[in-house]
């Protein structure tokens, strides 16, 4: 189906096996402007969530913080960005086994049907936020890449999903 991009107008062929039972999430190509579209193609733009209102829905979407190694329940003030508590591999291994166990083969069955990234994309890139936030900001992704591809068979490609390098 054809679509216009709410943001700059841009317009361009949108396939339909992207499309998932409740349609996409689309970043555009040109302006980069994220908009989601309905099955039956309306466009509806997605504002960008203010700072307060992305850490307020992040308990919905990102797991709970890995128990520390030390005793002691695991605070919240406990884990901190810059000094991670566990190994890169450990942290990825916690990460997907929770996502997992919300998900079930989810992932895997809308991988093989062509449509992980429009239906996981978001909870994927929420998920490497949150593997950088626990790693680490310089932590190399490819721990938490072997995960996903352990539990699910699913091969990312290397990078940042949200398109950034570092």
């Amino acid at each position: 189906m054809t679509v216009r991009c709410p943001h700059c107008s841009t317009r361009y062929e949108l396939p339909e096996h992207l499309m998932g039972p409740a349609g996409a999430q689309v970043r555009c190509p040109s302006c980069r402007g994220v908009f989601g579209v309905a099955r039956d193609g309306t466009v509806r733009e997605i504002a960008a969530p203010a700072p307060a209102s992305s850490a307020a829905r992040r308990p919905a979407v990102r797991p709970a913080p890995p128990a520390p190694v030390s005793a002691g329940p695991a605070v919240e003030s406990d884990v901190h960005p810059a000094a991670p508590t566990a190994a890169p591999e450990q942290v990825a291994r916690v990460l997907v086994g929770e996502l997992a166990a919300r998900a079930g083969d989810a992932p895997r069955v809308a991988f093989e049907g062509g449509r992980l990234f429009s239906e996981w994309g978001p909870a994927l890139t929420e998920l490497f936020a949150e593997f950088r936030h626990r790693a680490g900001a310089a932590a190399d992704a490819a721990p938490l890449r072997a995960a996903i591809r352990e539990r699910w068979g699913i091969d990312l490609p290397e990078g940042d999903p949200r398109g950034m390098t570092g």
